[in-house]
Order: C-alpha cells, then structure tokens, then sequence
C-alpha cells in the first residue's frame, strides 16, 4: 500500500501534501473519469495506476552492503522499515517474483556469469528501472490523450482534417 504522506515516498520526498482542504476521493474520480473521456479502458486505467505505484515503490527500495563469497561486492535490498514494504508490494506490481526483482537490482551479467554489485550500483539499477517506467507510461498516456483528441471521439474517417494536440513538457526531477 502507498502512504497517504508524500513525505514517506522517496520520489515524493520534496512534496507538500495539500492536507484536508483537498478532496482525494473527489479527485481520483475526476481523474478516472477524463481517462474514461480519452477512451482509455479501464484496464489500461488500472495498469497506468500499478505502473505509477511500482515506480513509487522502487523509489523506497535501500541496498545494503553483503558478503558473497568468492566476490569482492555485495548488495541485497534491506527488509526492514520502508524498503521492506516496497519489495512486498512491488512483486505484484509487476508481476515478478521479488527474488527475482532483488536479482536483477543486485546483480549484473558479465559474458554470461552473474556478478554481484555493491549497494550503490544497485541503487543505481533501481533508479534506471524506475525512470524507465515513468518515462514509458509518460509517452504512452501523451499518445492516448493525442489519439483521442485527433478522432474526437469519431471514426478516423469521419474526424476533421485538422488534428489537436497536447504537449506537455516533464523535466524528471526538476523542481
């Protein structure tokens, strides 16, 4: 489960919660129903919605250092506090095992042999996967929107010669 505290996500680290005078309830079903309007199934609605937890719980992931034998570094995600509730849900998330997930943060393939990195790499791994994710849900949600404002709600043949679109500008990180 995410917090309702945007202090407590990682990536949501410098956000201010806008506390009782907004009504979250009212403002999620505002959202569902404009992707309703953009022709966007529920779904797709409903993996947007995991892809965007998945990214927030990879942010809450922390690597410690461990001892492999045979290995100069070591890494494996800590299971306790935050980190430990983000590998539990991530797993469903994303539909992988968390071992599997814990593997391929903490580990790299070198001409086929697996090799386990040091935590920062890990960390480094993680924010890859994360970015990536975001990065992707962001373009598929531009071209949704796109595609229904160019068909209006119409068959492409009937819709009008002139298309409309949205562009929006998201700069990852920038405050």
């Amino acid at each position: 489960d995410l917090s309702k505290d945007p202090s407590k996500h990682q990536l949501l680290g410098g956000c201010v919660s806008a506390g009782p005078m907004v009504n979250d309830k009212a403002q999620y079903l505002e959202l569902r129903g404009a992707m309703h309007a953009l022709q966007i199934d529920t779904g797709s609605q409903g993996a947007m919605l995991r892809a965007l937890g998945a990214v927030l719980h990879l942010g809450d992931l922390e690597f410690q250092a461990l001892a492999v034998p045979g290995s100069d570094a070591g890494s494996g995600i800590g299971k306790s506090g935050a980190s430990g509730k983000a590998i539990e849900a991530l797993g469903p998330l994303l539909g992988v095992e968390k071992a599997l997930l814990e593997k391929a943060l903490c580990s790299k393939i070198v001409v086929e042999h697996e090799v386990p990195v040091v935590p920062a790499e890990a960390a480094n791994a993680r924010s890859a996967l994360a970015k990536g994710m975001y990065s992707r849900l962001f373009d598929w949600t531009l071209r949704k929107v796109n595609g229904a404002l160019a068909t209006g709600g119409q068959s492409r043949a009937k819709r009008d010669a002139k298309t409309h679109f949205i562009g929006l500008l998201d700069i990852f990180g920038f405050e």
